[in-house]
């Protein structure tokens, strides 16, 4: 075994102590929860360095296809087939090639596209779960709400007056927890899907809020990911307490000019 290339031994390492991912994002559109890049990368982003371990991508194929929408609009949609290869420090190399597919209706479709080989790369050279084990009884109830956040992107449809229900007993997030933003510039950062928080329903809202509390008070998070998540809190929050204190807002989401 003395000439088994070193790789081997360090993506096992790297393996062994990343941890789970859960499906903590949401894409409004279309209803389902997803893992997301920036997900995987902080997840890796110490490990990495520390086991010795770096990869590099390589865009083998590349197409283009500009496509007309219902609205009369133009969207482009980008496909790569992407070679990531991962190095260990004495050069020794593996590679895992993925396909991807990206839509934008500007200028982002490759750089969607590329975030998504990414992602699915490192999930599976890595065999990275979706959720840790836990003991039953460990579980919390929901932080600001009545029932527990979902555990699967299967949620049951929520009441008419939920929304104004939650709004009205939503005490806001401890300053401590968050990176504070006025409403009006919360309104039109983009979570990781392109789609302006300001654009975001309600309940979707606190169900990110809720997730993100429970991330950032479990603590085995780095400087960087902790000012990541409080960021984000942050701009739920903002957005919450305003519609909140304005009920005129509620039911239809347009971000502020």
């Amino acid at each position: 075994m003395e000439n088994t290339p070193l790789i081997y031994k360090k993506m096992i390492e790297v393996m062994a102590k990343v941890p789970a991912i859960g499906k903590e994002q949401r894409n409004t559109q279309q209803g389902f929860n997803f893992r997301g890049i920036d997900q995987v990368m902080n997840a890796l982003q110490n490990i990495l360095p520390q086991v010795g371990v770096f990869y590099l991508p390589e865009v083998l194929e590349s197409t283009r296809e500009v496509r007309e929408t219902k609205n009369g609009g133009k969207n482009t949609f980008t496909t790569l087939k992407v070679k990531y290869t991962f190095y260990a420090e004495d050069g020794s190399n593996v590679s895992a090639t993925v396909q991807s597919e990206g839509m934008d209706s500007a200028d982002k479709s490759s750089n969607k596209a590329m975030s998504g080989a990414c992602k699915y790369a490192l999930f599976q050279a890595f065999n990275i779960a979706t959720e840790e084990f836990k003991d039953p009884d460990a579980d919390d109830p929901d932080t600001y709400g009545t029932e527990a956040a979902a555990p699967s992107s299967v949620k049951p449809a929520p009441k008419a007056d939920d929304e104004d229900t939650f709004l009205n007993k939503f005490p806001g997030v401890p300053e401590n927890m968050i990176i504070p933003i006025h409403p009006n510039h919360a309104e039109k950062i983009e979570d990781s899907e392109g789609v302006p928080y300001g654009m975001i329903p309600t309940m979707e809202l606190r169900f990110r809020l809720n997730s993100l509390v429970k991330s950032i008070r479990n603590n085995g998070l780095t400087p960087e990911e902790k000012e990541a998540k409080m960021s984000k809190l942050g701009v739920i929050n903002a957005i919450l307490l305003d519609r909140k204190a304005h009920p005129e807002k509620r039911g239809t989401y347009k971000p502020a000019e």
